[in-house]
């Protein structure tokens, strides 16, 4: 049961828990970096906050040759509008 008339939650029956967890997106799902107490199947809701990464991931991508691609294209698409006048 929730409260709502002083804009406020109230949880009644349930234990509320807030914590912050690192997790791992391989396009499908997300996999947490560390244990954490919660029971298998509960709801949770997730807020997105995606970290800068460190200097291996960043020579990885660098060397990365559909990366490289998708930058060539990239750039070559910037170039065009540019002479289109966009």
């Amino acid at each position: 049961m929730v409260s709502s008339s002083k804009r406020s939650l109230i949880y009644v029956g349930t234990e509320m828990m807030n914590q912050k967890i690192t997790a791992i997106f391989n396009g499908e799902a997300f996999y947490p970096t560390e244990t954490f107490n919660l029971k298998p199947n509960t709801k949770v809701k997730l807020t997105i906050e995606t970290q800068l990464i460190d200097e291996e991931q960043l020579q990885i991508m660098a060397d990365d040759v559909d990366i490289l691609g998708e930058i060539a294209t990239i750039n070559q698409e910037f170039m065009f509008s540019e002479m289109d006048g966009l």
